[in-house]
């Protein structure tokens, strides 16, 4: 057991600043990735038990930025710096934002773009990327003339990523499937005959690889990717208190409130868990963690719920 975080992590309101600055061209790149980096070792700080190691992935904006700038694929609008990736899109039912990618072409890559997104980790670290189905949801497709044929290339361009996010320090990729938790709360969730396909296309020899379900029914996702060949089995704790398990995959539980600003007891957390581990028949090994991403609390709030989760050892 240990604790790994699920999703990006917030900014400090000091690099928040940096970057208002440099965006509006009064402040060096210089400065605010040296802003970023102080931001990284504040959070890496606080994970002294964690499994996994995450720096927060604090430059990338959203998950999709980086992906849609780098892949070959996606097209680049007529318009300066972030702007080029797409237009201001809302996060699902949050006052948050993510830019909409717009898909012309092929998705492939070289293989090196997402290792060189990341920051080296000398400790096996965590990268986040969309899971194959909540990308082909969340993007616009002006190429592809299915949304299967989109997400087994976008599988294959992560397979080909794997061996250079290894050799950077990375020994896990959460897949983040919050699409599907959204679809079920509007009864439109249907599950496409490729889905545990392109899952099992991304595992790779030395890389732990799961997919986690934020706001999702444990009992109704965890069959979507029992299937596959994947690794890890996230599940969301906090928003199913049922979360009743039968997997032989190993399994993240998101067993703390990340849209919360009320920081949780360790008590509280163990709670949670011992509820969910006495519904559950899984491999044994399991980890924890917050149910979502920290993005939407303070940076400091994050640190503290981070704190926490370092502090339980087992239960």
């Amino acid at each position: 057991m240990g604790s790994m975080l699920a999703g990006i992590s917030p900014r400090s309101a000091a690099t928040s600043r940096v970057h208002r600055l440099f965006r509006d061209g009064y402040a060096e790149e210089k400065q605010f990735m040296e802003a970023i980096g102080r931001d990284a070792d504040a959070l890496v700080s606080e994970q002294s038990n964690f499994a996994y190691l995450s720096y927060g992935q604090l430059d990338w904006l959203d998950i999709f930025r980086p992906i849609a700038r780098s892949f070959s694929g996606f097209a680049s609008r007529a318009s300066a710096g972030e702007d080029s990736v797409g237009p201001v899109t809302r996060w699902f039912r949050t006052n948050t934002f993510y830019r909409k990618p717009l898909v012309s072409g092929k998705i492939t890559c070289v293989g090196e773009e997402l290792a060189g997104a990341v920051p080296h980790s000398k400790k096996p670290a965590v990268i986040f990327l969309p899971a194959p189905y909540s990308l082909s949801r969340m993007i616009e497709n002006n190429f592809y003339g299915s949304a299967g044929d989109l997400a087994v290339d976008y599988s294959k361009a992560l397979s080909k990523s794997m061996p250079a996010l290894l050799r950077r320090g990375y020994k896990c990729v959460l897949l983040l499937d919050h699409m599907v938790g959204y679809e079920q709360s509007k009864g439109t969730f249907r599950v496409p005959d490729w889905y545990a396909g392109t899952l099992s296309s991304i595992k790779s020899p030395g890389m732990k690889v799961g997919v986690h379900y934020p706001s999702s029914s444990a009992k109704k996702v965890v069959p979507l990717a029992d299937s596959s060949s994947i690794d890890m089995i996230g599940i969301d704790a906090v928003f199913d208190a049922e979360a009743k398990v039968d997997t032989g995959k190993e399994m993240m539980v998101g067993v703390m409130d990340s849209t919360r600003v009320g920081i949780e007891s360790e008590k509280g957390v163990i709670s949670i868990l011992r509820k969910v581990l006495e519904k559950t028949s899984f491999s044994g090994r399991f980890y924890i963690g917050p149910r979502d991403r920290l993005y939407d609390v303070p940076f400091e709030t994050a640190l503290q719920k981070i704190r926490v989760l370092s502090r339980i050892n087992g239960i």
